[in-house]
């Protein structure tokens, strides 16, 4: 059995809603799915959604299941009709596509009627305060699953359910706050800040339900159900593979750069003569076509940028001549003129001119009502054509726990480079899943990248762990026969190189999926496969950009910022995992798979939902640590170190008050609500910092958190991987690489009670499973008809 209580031992007195009442849903559930309908691909899956806030990671991950066709019916405090809610607030998005339906469990036959609604649902969704609810009554995670064995449970919190903050009180602030997000966005000498989209509950949503949907396709076999721990703190750990590195190698606490690049330049954001633009350079090459498009030939032979080391070095200088080109021209001049000469590149546009870009309206990523834009689809699915067998495979094996994860017995074909593609196949290799990456024989792009150790570089083996490795030439008509022949055998073939790459490799889905019918294809891309921007290339930056976040993040009298963990990258990987896992699901029950289809954009959109409701506002919209929606919400002074603090409830606003010794302030009805709050912004910022400046950080996050109010001091990178609930979730573990020895990685993010989810495996030497994975690898012909061996590739 697991806490559930505060830090203080117990539920918090100041809860939103009686604890001694629990709402629930009446519901009339029949079992069985129905069949898979087109764009609906979880259609007749029963889900039943117990939140006490109408946004959070919990109200979230319902919402991408009913976007998916489950049937999602929602009862606690958040279980309102969407109509109820402020029109385009984030509550109201939230709640889109469910059906509210709530009764008293006051009456004696209580635990009976929820037991029967627990049984009759496939996925229960939990946040952190109904979790309390149910524990205190005496059905904890143990209790829940022995009540109802087939059901899957998502319990999503901030901190999980183990380690030393378990159960703790936390906001979206204040976990970004702990898990080091704040401290790696900006610049060295500012304040932290925080992203400006939710990372935590959008990456922990689209994390969370991926986890249940690999707990239902292990279910097809084992015919039971598990609970799951999922933390956004967790969530935020695994976001942190591309900084690790830096750390682990030097001991040190990297520096924040803002927009800059760390290896690279030019990489930044930059002035027009009527808003900003943001250039990214990768390579010698791409700098020589930049120093060409600007008509500046000459950067090339300047002993000041002749590599990437000068030019990072002189970056201020270089910084300087790039701005003085683009403050000569509008942003459409500047990244017109880099983009006809190859250039990546694109403008920061605001977010209300996101909601109307072109790109995003015909991707259905924002959908127009008369209320205003709401999010649509952020993943595509195309059915295979095909004869339903409604039978089903028959060639499952039945897992019954031990080690082996909810994926056991599938086999993923990875051709991925970089990062998005290469952390799906990681999840999925996490989950049990097979996952051969097939590479190049010169190995994968990052194996190159610094920081370089036995095997390739710290990123590649962050990111690869769990998999298996072969290498084949796409350009050798051999080498194509042969990676063909391997997804004939495949469940999941997974890919973010362009799409006119894999087609011009006979790789396209049409193709796979027509000789392999149950295969899942997962297309992970940077804008799509169409509308104006598809097929172009991305980097996470660019997206970042063109999708609103920059817009968002970073302080009001400062330019737009990257979220330093490159989350486009990021929330694509996790948009792209669930999709092959719903395609998995689906494929259970059809007998037949689908292309699915994800992209960095269409992920990082629909993050910034949460301010569509203001979009149309002339004022900036980056409110460094401030929120447009709750007050207090921001980074205050104390004695020592500052501390990220929050407010999103009356509940929460009462317990602040009380903790300040400020009865005045409880007692003053103009701050009840929210938007009475927001409009004496000023007196209660005062007012807060006016009490924390008189103390140490710790006693005053340890008055808030008896409170009951989430607040935080903002972690250091090192602070976080050297952590006591970082260790405890075994969100950092380590490994032995081959010549090398122990070398620490990120962990898993899941927690499954039955089917563990976790890394088992260092990342593979290059060409090290040839011989096991290519039939054909030892006794090809080659070009004069003697036979060849294909080695494996040392390094």
């Amino acid at each position: 059995m697991r806490p559930a209580a505060t830090p203080s031992g117990r539920v918090n007195s100041h809860s939103r809603r009686d604890p001694s009442r629990v709402t629930i849903l009446v519901m009339n559930y029949q079992r069985g799915y129905t069949a898979m309908q087109a764009g609906s691909p979880l259609a007749g899956l029963r889900v039943l959604e117990l939140t006490a806030r109408g946004w959070c990671s919990a109200s979230l991950a319902g919402r991408v299941l009913a976007d998916l066709g489950a049937n999602v019916v929602t009862a606690g405090a958040a279980a309102v009709p969407s109509a109820a809610a402020p029109a385009r607030s984030p509550a109201w998005l939230a709640s889109s596509g469910k059906h509210p339906h709530a009764s008293d469990l006051t009456r004696p036959d209580a635990r009976d009627v929820l037991t029967g609604h627990l049984v009759a649902s496939d996925v229960v969704v939990l946040d952190r305060e109904s979790y309390a609810v149910l524990a205190r009554e005496g059905l904890d995670d143990d209790v829940l699953v022995a009540l109802a064995p087939r059901t899957v449970f998502l319990c999503l919190t901030p901190f999980g359910l183990t380690g030393p903050l378990q159960g703790r009180p936390g906001s979206e602030l204040t976990v970004q706050a702990a898990a080091a997000i704040m401290a790696t966005n900006g610049y060295t000498d500012d304040p932290p800040v925080r992203a400006g989209v939710p990372v935590a509950a959008m990456g922990g949503a689209l994390l969370g339900v991926a986890g249940a949907l690999a707990a239902l396709h292990e279910r097809e076999a084992s015919g039971l159900g598990q609970f799951l721990d999922q933390a956004e703190y967790d969530t935020l750990i695994a976001f942190l593979g591309t900084w690790l590195p830096a750390y682990e190698m030097t001991g040190e606490n990297p520096s924040r750069i803002g927009n800059r690049h760390a290896l690279t330049a030019p990489w930044n954001s930059y002035r027009s003569r009527d808003g900003w633009l943001i250039v990214c350079t990768v390579n010698q090459a791409q700098f020589e076509d930049f120093a060409r498009a600007i008509d500046m030939p000459e950067l090339v032979d300047d002993h000041r940028y002749l590599d990437s080391t000068a030019r990072t070095r002189n970056v201020e200088s270089l910084d300087a001549v790039v701005e003085e080109w683009t403050r000569s021209r509008t942003t459409a001049e500047a990244v017109a003129i880099l983009s006809r000469g190859g250039v990546v590149c694109g403008p920061i546009p605001v977010l209300r001119d996101v909601l109307s870009d072109e790109h995003a309206r015909h991707r259905g990523t924002v959908v127009p009502t008369p209320h205003g834009p709401v999010s649509g689809r952020f993943l595509r699915f195309t059915p295979t054509p095909g004869t339903t067998d409604t039978a089903g495979p028959a060639t499952r094996t039945s897992v019954h726990g031990g080690d082996l994860g909810p994926l056991h017995g599938i086999r993923v074909v990875e051709v991925c480079a970089f990062t998005a593609g290469p952390l799906v196949g990681r999840l999925l290799g996490m989950m049990g899943a097979e996952v051969v990456k097939v590479e190049p024989p010169a190995g994968e792009a990052t194996r190159h990248m610094p920081w370089r150790m036995p095997g390739g570089s710290y990123l590649y083996h962050i990111n690869n762990t769990d998999k298996l490795s072969c290498t084949l030439d796409m350009n050798e008509d051999r080498d194509q026969r042969e990676l063909r022949e391997l997804t004939a055998d495949a469940d999941v073939f997974l890919s973010n190189l362009l799409p006119t790459t894999l087609e011009r490799n006979g790789l396209g889905s049409a193709e796979l999926c027509a000789t392999s019918p149950r295969l899942v294809y997962g297309a992970l891309t940077g804008f799509g496969s169409d509308g104006p921007y598809g097929g172009r290339k991305a980097l996470d930056t660019v997206v970042q950009a063109l999708a609103g976040i920059m817009d968002l993040t970073g302080f009001p009298e400062r330019e737009p910022l990257k979220v330093a963990v490159s989350i486009a990258d990021l929330l694509g990987a996790c948009s792209c995992l669930l999709g092959v896992l719903v395609g998995l699901l689906a494929r259970e029950r059809t007998g037949r798979g689908m292309t699915v289809e994800a992209s960095l954009y269409d992920a990082s959109v629909w993050s910034t939902q949460e301010d569509w409701w203001r979009s149309e506002s002339t004022a900036v919209l980056r409110m460094g640590n401030r929120h447009a929606q709750h007050c207090p919400h921001d980074c205050f002074p104390t004695r020592d170190v500052p501390v990220a603090l929050s407010v999103e409830t009356e509940a929460e606003w009462l317990a602040l008050a009380g903790a300040m010794g400020r009865s005045d302030l409880a007692a003053d009805l103009a701050l009840t609500t929210a938007d009475g709050r927001l409009r004496q912004r000023d007196r209660i910022e005062e007012a807060v910092s006016a009490w924390t400046s008189t103390q140490d950080a710790d006693a005053v996050v340890t008055a808030c958190l008896v409170a009951g109010v989430p607040a935080c001091v903002p972690a250091s990178l090192p602070d976080v991987i050297e952590g006591a609930q970082t260790a405890a979730r075994e969100m950092v573990v380590t490994l032995d690489v081959p010549d090398h020895g122990p070398m620490r990685l990120i962990g898993s993010p899941f927690r499954f009670s039955r089917t563990p989810v976790r890394v088992r495996r260092t990342a593979p030497r290059l060409g090290r499973d040839n011989d096991d994975l290519l039939r054909t690898a030892t006794t090809t012909l080659g070009d004069q008809g003697a036979p060849t061996h294909r080695p494996d590739n040392k390094e």
